[in-house]
């Protein structure tokens, strides 16, 4: 008999254990961040256009943001973005391209990192191209993908 009442006053306070848990605010409230990038694209400035981002997530994981990547004479892509991850001083994002000099891009989804080398006037910070997923299967940006990075010559990434 002693076995049983243990037993269920195990459970009883795994419940309230766990009631308690679920209660207190923001017990499972994602750590707000803040992703900003400025940079003449990868190669430098007169190569490839620009890149440009900005996106957050709040603590309660809501995410937003923007991101243009443009090429050389040609406007390239804005993307809304629709996920972040942040670790430590890398960021995964991700959104939809919702402008493009090709219509045939609209709606596809997109994927970039980016890391903040934490130097003055952005030495050591990196980027990667815009990775593109016309066919669908986009990895979430959890998935933390090693997207190959390039140095920036110019510019700053910026995660806080």
């Amino acid at each position: 008999m002693n076995a049983r009442i243990s037993s269920a006053a195990a459970v009883a306070v795994a419940v309230l254990s766990g009631m308690l848990l679920l209660s207190t605010p923001n017990a499972y409230a994602a750590k707000a961040a803040q992703v900003r990038v400025g940079s003449p694209d990868a190669f430098g400035p007169g190569t490839d256009g620009n890149y440009s981002m900005t996106a957050q997530i709040d603590a309660a994981g809501n995410v937003s943001g923007q991101w243009q990547d443009a090429f050389t004479q040609n406007p390239g892509f804005h993307i809304k973005v629709t996920c972040l991850t942040v670790v430590g001083n890398t960021a995964w994002v991700g959104g939809v391209i919702d402008q493009a000099t090709n219509p045939a891009f609209i709606g596809v989804q997109a994927r970039a990192k980016v890391v903040d080398g934490g130097l003055p006037n952005g030495g050591g910070d990196t980027i990667s191209f815009t990775v593109i997923f016309p066919n669908g299967g986009a990895p979430d940006c959890d998935a933390q993908a090693p997207f190959q990075q390039f140095p920036l010559f110019q510019g700053n990434v910026s995660i806080k």
